[in-house]
């Protein structure tokens, strides 16, 4: 939250996702709206496993799609 006590971020990542990342090479991220009552945006991190499967690695909803914002996420994963 911000001073105000509006939501700035939110991280999520799972377990078997972080350990699974040490076997995958590249990795995707991608920003897209949410279309709900509280907007915001959603931050993914993909990558793809052994047999070409997505693979997801990590996923975060920020305020808006900013550079504070990518550098947030980007610290996070």
């Amino acid at each position: 939250m911000d001073d105000s006590g509006h939501f700035k971020f939110c991280f999520m990542v799972f377990g078997a996702s972080i350990e699974g990342w040490k076997y995958c090479r590249l990795i995707f991220v991608d920003g897209t709206f949410l279309k709900c009552k509280f907007g915001g945006i959603l931050l993914t991190a993909l990558s793809q496993d052994g047999n070409n499967q997505i693979f997801p690695l990590s996923f975060a909803i920020v305020d808006s799609e900013n550079d504070v914002s990518w550098t947030w996420f980007f610290e996070k994963i």
